[in-house]
């Protein structure tokens, strides 16, 4: 049967295939990526490597960001800067407000607001310290844009990797620092915490998180996730048996466990909840992976180490979803690969879904979940051939109340990965991280700065003086050439 149409029923049709088409393309997010070094520095050329971010949940205005950037020729004596921004990331400055050392620069820095009381908190690798005697700082701040440098809340040594994470609660801003803690012996996996952090003088304790024998130590990350109902979770690699030396290089055989408080923090026994077919604390997500470790720029792998720093995790913030939780990690399953996975668990961590997605040839993986239930994966993968290899950073999007498979990824950055050269470790860094406010995402990553659209597939803005049909930068009064380095870039997604 042939089918007629008057001349109205197609102009219906043809507005319901445009509306159709228009709601579709409504559906894409819109991604802006924006390199963070502020036009006043645009002479310098440092290896701005490993970033931090932190968005303000009550103010989205409101953002910091860090890098491995020294303050020497702009900061005062002894202090090192942060990036701040108080149009949503749109233009960035430097503030000078965390303590340091002559050389006007951290080590391991991360950064978080507390999600209802503007305050700015910070885990820090601080300058001095004993040689190979880390020193730990957990640090606050009322007024993050302000001249007043960030005050000390800890303050103790033997303690790596601090990565921060917070939650706002009735009673107060609560601070979670994941870290490696040599003064715990062998097992080393560490959460320091405090439940009053927004007080005069606030309390800290820590749990120690391992429970089963190591080889000496854990990995140095420890990844946290909280949910508002209380629940909190905790990644970490639990190193099992090493063939090599850290000095040269290793293989190391590890499990990558996951803990979970269901005390909502009130109990006496911490993180503590997930138990394993032994009956000790910890989820073996996974059991007896290979982890190269080789703490030197390799050429083969983009300039970049192998420090066991690779994992991340996420857990589902709407109501009721605090037992859907998602997490990444790397680890080698050839002879020279290094290999991101993503599972799943929705029982609250007690039994885990296969891959859901094997990246080869990738690193720092960051995860985070909206409000609307989209994952975002954010990672950066080696590509291309070896005579000119690529940093790729990926940004995946996909609603996780579907396959996995149907997400949509956006390539944010395709840069050289051997230019420009190394100065030390770590290159672009041990982690990157993305995070969700709303429906939104807010994430930062390090990468070559050379001035290129053919780079940044969603376009790019820089502050600094940049030359794209050159693909050149130039000094703050534009007289002066200056070389490619490396720079954090900025991130924001906002969600349909």
């Amino acid at each position: 049967m042939r089918l007629k149409f008057t001349p109205w029923c197609r102009l219906i049709i043809l507005l319901l295939v445009t509306g159709m088409s228009v709601s579709l393309a409504a559906q894409q997010p819109t991604i802006t990526v924006i390199n963070i070094i502020p036009k006043a520095l645009g002479y310098e050329n440092n290896q701005d490597s490993e970033p931090n971010l932190a968005v303000n949940p009550a103010n989205v205005n409101q953002t910091a960001a860090s890098a491995f950037t020294p303050g020497v020729g702009f900061c005062g004596p002894e202090t090192a800067p942060i990036f701040v921004s108080t149009n949503g990331g749109n233009s960035w400055a430097a503030n000078c407000i965390v303590p340091s050392d002559e050389s006007g620069a951290t080590e391991d820095i991360t950064l978080r607001f507390g999600e209802t009381s503007n305050v700015l908190y910070a885990g820090i690798l601080r300058r001095p310290h004993p040689w190979l005697t880390y020193r730990m700082n957990i640090l606050r701040t009322r007024n993050f844009t302000g001249p007043d440098l960030m005050s000390v809340m800890v303050d103790r040594l033997k303690v790596d990797q601090p990565y921060i994470q917070t939650l706002s609660t009735p009673t107060g801003d609560r601070v979670y620092v994941g870290n490696n803690d040599f003064g715990a012996g062998k097992q080393t996996a560490t959460i320091d915490h405090s439940f009053d952090s927004g007080a005069t003088t606030p309390n800290f304790g820590f749990t120690r998180i391992e429970t089963r024998t190591t080889a000496d130590q854990n990995g140095p990350a420890t990844r946290i996730a909280v949910h508002s109902d209380g629940t909190a979770y905790a990644i970490f690699y639990g190193w099992r048996s090493i063939v090599g030396s850290f000095w040269s290089s290793a293989l190391i055989t590890t499990d990558v466990v996951v803990v979970r408080d269901d005390d909502l923090n009130t109990g006496s026994t911490r993180f503590a909840s997930l138990k394993d077919v032994d009956g000790l604390s910890g989820m073996r997500v996974v059991r007896d992976r290979k982890l190269p470790w080789l703490n030197a720029a390799q050429p083969n792998f983009g300039n970049e180490r192998f420090v066991g720093s690779n994992i991340s995790i996420a857990v589902d913030p709407r109501n009721g979803k605090s037992g859907t939780v998602y997490v990444a990690w790397a680890d080698r399953l050839g002879s020279d690969d290094y290999t991101l996975h993503l599972r799943r668990s929705t029982d609250r961590g007690q039994t885990w879904s296969d891959d859901w997605k094997t990246i080869t040839n990738a690193t720092n993986p960051s995860l985070a979940i909206n409000s609307d239930g989209v994952l975002a994966f954010l990672y950066q993968q080696l590509t291309g051939p070896p005579d000119r290899p690529r940093w790729d950073t990926h940004l995946e999007l996909t609603t996780i109340d579907s396959a996995l498979t149907s997400g949509q990824n956006y390539v944010l950055a395709s840069v050289r990965a051997d230019k420009p050269d190394p100065r030390g470790v770590p290159y672009i860094g041990d982690y990157i991280h993305i995070m969700a406010v709303g429906k939104n995402f807010y994430g930062i990553f390090s990468a070559n700065n050379t001035p290129d659209n053919a780079n940044f597939p969603n376009k790019v803005i820089y502050q600094r003086n940049a030359n794209f049909a050159t693909h050149q930068l130039f000094s703050p009064d534009n007289s002066v050439e200056v070389p490619a380095s490396i720079d954090p870039f900025f991130v924001k997604v906002l969600m349909p």
